[in-house]
């Protein structure tokens, strides 16, 4: 005859103890995710008072002044270690025109043609530092662009004709310059 089993104390006891911290940490739970989360500023020297978001007002000196008043700081770059205005560009001068000493003063640097919109010359001025790509029929520092052939184009200044030809830099090939690396070593 199999003998009765008696229950476990432990095991009697553990189940009514886990219900009842199941059922406290739910309400530890509620309690957080029911109560507003105060976010208002801890100022020195005032008594601390329990205060709703709605009766908090953000004020400070500069609240009440325009936007006109910050012009300054609004003009100054924000990230620049020096936070002085961005430099102005020069303004523009007006084309001078050409002479008889402007024959040197201007080169091609490339020549554009493609299917929308008329053949476009990079020509470069030596008053210039960066060179202007011009089209057929523009005038530029007194130089008139009359036509652009694949390696020429022709400019006119006070009824004189230049024909400008593209000077083409010849690059050195891969055999040239592995023969220039033995002969150096």
């Amino acid at each position: 005859m199999p003998v009765p089993s008696r229950p476990r104390p432990a095991r009697s006891l553990a189940t009514p103890l886990l219900a009842v911290a199941a059922a406290l940490l739910a309400l530890v739970i509620w309690h957080l995710a029911a109560t507003p989360i105060d976010t208002s500023p801890i100022v020195a020297g005032e008594p601390q008072t329990s205060r709703t978001p709605t009766e908090l007002t953000l004020t400070t000196p500069l609240d009440g002044k325009s936007a006109s008043t910050f012009s300054e700081v609004v003009r100054r770059p924000l990230f620049t270690s020096s936070r002085r205005p961005a430099p102005q560009e020069p303004p523009r001068q007006p084309d001078p025109p050409a002479g008889e000493d402007a024959a040197v003063d201007v080169r091609v640097v490339g020549v554009a043609k493609l299917s929308a919109g008329p053949p476009r010359a990079l020509l470069r001025f030596s008053s210039e530092p960066v060179g202007r790509w011009v089209a057929v029929g523009e005038t530029v520092n007194g130089w008139l662009l009359r036509s652009v052939g694949e390696r020429d184009v022709v400019v006119e200044a006070h009824g004189q004709q230049r024909r400008l030809t593209l000077q083409v830099v010849r690059r050195a090939t891969e055999a040239e310059r592995d023969g220039k690396t033995q002969k150096a070593r």
